[in-house]
């Protein structure tokens, strides 16, 4: 009974993680589409404007905090590893294209970095939720 009454609250966990990511992906699009419609050519509300898309970020930030605070000791294992994993590519990465970029190669935004991590968070934590025997969206 203990064990169903964890799978129960997991669930809650991920449910509720996934409502905020998800809020915070609207969020993130309406700027994105809102944000050339809006001028302000100058002073602070040019200011607020063009920083106004970390405003979604940070809200993702803070659901993924959230959600390693409610996780078991396996489980923040795991997103530990997946995080270390993330970073370390993600270095590899933008150093070995930092490399292309003197051959040539076009610049990129430094936008493209959290993606990046993200992305490869997600990667590495369903590599390692298998690794450890754990379910989770990726079996």
């Amino acid at each position: 009974m203990i064990a169903n009454s964890d799978t129960q609250k997991m669930l809650w966990y991920r449910r509720s993680y996934f409502k905020e990511f998800s809020a915070a992906m609207i969020v993130m699009a309406a700027v994105a589409l809102l944000q050339p419609y809006v001028s302000a050519p100058t002073g602070l509300l040019h200011i607020v404007m063009t920083v106004l898309p970390a405003l979604p970020v940070g809200m993702i930030l803070l659901a993924m905090a959230r959600l390693l605070t409610r996780l078991d000791e396996l489980e923040r294992l795991i997103h530990l590893y997946s995080y270390a994993a993330a970073a370390l590519l993600s270095a590899f990465i933008g150093m070995t294209y930092s490399y292309l970029e003197s051959l040539g190669a076009p610049r990129l935004s430094i936008s493209v970095i959290f993606p990046l991590i993200i992305g490869l968070w997600g990667l590495a934590n369903c590599i390692f939720s298998r690794k450890f025997g754990v379910s989770n969206m990726c079996s």
